[in-house]
């Protein structure tokens, strides 16, 4: 693709699916439209150390729906569940950084996050989920 640059940080779509934020229940973020993006997708959640509570848990799993509103667990490229490794207040840094890539042409149309947060009595978790995906019509992109 002579003639061609790409420019990563602006053609690429940054999206929130679960803003950083210091949460003390289940979140259900708000789901995204993904038929306009095109190729893997990489989702990531950014936790900080859990504080208080009794042995507070964060799970997160990524969903898809054919119609957003009946939402079951998506798969990741190698055909398992979309599920992140559990954080509580033990783990280490790389599990408080993590990704999934999944492909969005073997998605429904419609992905969202949803973090179970458990034992947080008193307590909070710090934490965000983002998606970087690859729009299907990129600036500069052939017809």
């Amino acid at each position: 693709m002579a003639g061609r640059h790409h420019d990563l940080k602006n053609d690429l779509d940054r999206i929130t699916l679960i803003a950083f934020s210091t949460y003390t229940s289940t979140q259900t973020g708000t789901a995204v439209d993904c038929s306009a993006r095109d190729g893997i997708a990489i989702v990531k959640l950014k936790a900080a150390d859990i504080t208080g509570g009794t042995s507070p848990t964060l799970d997160v799993e990524i969903q898809d729906s054919a119609d957003n509103s009946t939402f079951a667990t998506a798969s990741d490229i190698d055909g398992t569940d979309c599920d992140f490794t559990q954080v509580d207040a033990s783990n280490t840094a790389a599990v408080k950084d993590q990704e999934i890539f999944i492909d969005l042409g073997t998605q429904n149309r419609y992905i969202r996050a949803l973090a179970t947060i458990a034992n947080a009595q008193s307590g909070a978790v710090t934490f965000g989920v983002e998606m970087i995906c690859v729009p299907k019509d990129q600036p500069g992109s052939k017809s």
